[in-house]
This record gives C-alpha cells, structure tokens and sequence, in this order.
C-alpha cells in the first residue's frame, strides 16, 4: 500500500499523484487524470464554521478530522494555516522520513463562528 490511491505510468514509479484532478500536468493528463472539476454545492448554516483549501501535503498524515481539530482551536484563519503547515512538516519529518510533498492552505473562518 501506497496511502490514498495515485496515478502511475504503466512503466515506471511516476508521477505517483495522489490526485484525481489536475490542470498542466501532460504526464499525468497522459494516464488519464483531467482538468474537468467536480463540483458540489453546500448551503452555509449557523453550523458551518470555516472552510479548509489544502494540498494533499497536509492530508498525507492528517485526517479530515484532525484538520478540523486544529482549525477549531484558531482565532484566526492566519494562525490555523501556521499551525496546518506546521503539524504537517511536522508528521513528514516523523512519518515521511524526513521528505515532505508540498504542504499549501488556505482557511476562511466565517463570520459569526467563535
């Protein structure tokens, strides 16, 4: 096992993209991953609380969970990107052997939400 599921060439270890979307990519666009998004919708309500952009860097060793854990305990939308990059370098350095993949985030925090 490999973590979550990635695209390969037939031939060789590459690109290993943990991604089913990618804009620019030829190698990947060759073995079939598209640029065509899937979109939802979800209505905000008093519940919702923030919103969570981030690279798979982040979700490697971070769970959905953990994320929103970590994004809770913020004042602030710049504070919860710090500290997801940094916990993310972080379970890299411990569990990635020290190689980490790009770790990129951006947070919104809604207004009314703590």
């Amino acid at each position: 096992e490999v973590g979550p599921a990635r695209v390969w060439l037939r031939t060789s270890w590459i690109p290993g993209l943990a991604m089913s979307r990618v804009i620019g990519d030829t190698v990947a666009h060759s073995v079939g991953v598209v640029a065509e998004p899937e979109v939802s919708t979800h209505e905000l309500d008093d519940k919702d609380r923030f919103l969570v952009v981030a690279t798979d860097g982040v979700f490697e060793f971070l769970s959905n969970h953990d994320v929103a854990s970590i994004v809770g305990r913020c004042d602030t939308a710049e504070m919860a990107c710090r500290v997801l990059v940094q916990e993310s370098a972080a379970r890299w350095e411990r569990d990635g052997g020290g190689i980490a993949d790009d770790i990129t985030v951006v947070v919104a925090k809604f207004s009314g939400s703590d």
